[in-house]
Order: structure tokens, then C-alpha cells, then sequence
């Protein structure tokens, strides 16, 4: 088994905790620098990258509970609230409380087993790539519904389904 790998399978067991380099150059049997080189070579981002990214997509799982924000953050071994929400917005690009309330919001407007929602100015192929990268060769199977998150400032955001994209969706890749 690789290297890289073993450092993945360590990091996807540890999500729900803080990771430092001394643990996982141990684990890997490398030196920090080796570990570093090697993995960043393997997958274009550094192991606390990585952490940082699978403790992020945990949180989007635990934001669609009733789980307060501040609960989520402590459960993923934060520190503090601030530090999560800092760490969530350089990923996301939004708030943790505000993806709680996109959700929220969206579960009570759709009625669908199947939807993607968008930032306003994602293209087509942008949304076509994720599609394929989220369903994958069900795509084909899915009545996939296309919502546009648009920001009318800072705070004030609506869902507008976005009809025009399904469409096209559609005829680029028909089913």
C-alpha cells in the first residue's frame, strides 16, 4: 500500500479530530518533509489540505441535521466556532449558517429526490461536471432539478430554479 494512501485511510479515520504533522509523518513512516513532497506530488494538496477538506465535507452532511453550527464545529474537533466558520468559507464560499439555512429553506421548496444547487454564476459545463462528479452514470436515470443560489447582497440570498439549465443539461447530455 502506498505511502499516500495510508495517509488518506488515517486521515478519513481521524476527521472528527484535529491531525498534526508529527502524527502523520509517524504513521507514514517519513520524515515531515517526505510526507509533505510525497503526498502533495500524489494528489496536488498537502495532507492538512486534505484534512481540512474531509472535516468540511463531514460538516455539510451535519448541517442538514438539527445540529446547531456551534455543535457541528465541537464534533469536528474545532476549537472554536469562529475557526470552523473561517475554515468552512474558504471551501464553501458561505457560511455554515447560511448552507443551514439554504437547506432548510431548499428542503421546504423542493419536492424532488434529486437537485443540485448552484452559485448564480457557474456555466453550464461547470454544472454538467458536477453532475457527473455527484451522480455519476445515474445521471442519465435522475429528474434532476437545477436551483441557482443568487445573492442579492451580502446576507439577503434567493433559490430561483433554474429551468434553462435543465434543459440545456439535457440536450448536452441526452439521456
Amino acid at each position: 500500500m502506498s505511502k499516500t494512501k495510508v495517509i488518506i485511510d488515517y486521515l478519513q479515520a481521524n476527521h472528527h479530530r484535529p491531525v498534526n504533522v508529527d502524527e502523520l509523518a509517524d504513521v507514514a513512516c517519513l520524515s515531515k518533509v517526505q510526507l509533505f513532497r510525497t503526498f502533495k506530488s500524489e494528489t496536488g494538496i498537502t495532507p492538512v489540505q486534505y484534512h481540512e477538506y474531509l472535516r468540511i465535507l463531514k460538516s455539510t452532511e451535519l448541517l442538514q441535521s438539527d445540529a446547531q453550527v456551534r455543535q457541528v464545529a465541537y464534533k469536528l474537533g474545532y476549537e472554536n466556532y469562529e475557526t470552523f466558520s473561517r475554515a468552512f468559507k474558504k471551501l464553501m464560499e458561505i457560511s455554515p449558517s447560511d448552507m443551514q439555512t439554504i437547506y432548510y429553506r431548499f428542503a421546504d421548496q423542493a419536492n424532488l429526490d434529486y437537485a443540485l444547487v448552484v452559485k448564480e454564476q457557474a456555466t453550464l459545463l461547470q454544472i454538467d461536471d458536477k453532475i457527473k462528479e455527484s451522480f455519476g452514470d445515474r445521471r442519465h436515470e435522475l429528474d434532476l432539478e437545477i436551483y441557482r443560489l443568487i445573492f442579492e447582497t451580502k446576507k439577503k440570498w434567493v433559490l430561483h430554479r433554474d429551468q434553462r439549465t435543465e434543459d440545456a443539461i439535457r440536450r448536452i447530455d441526452p439521456k
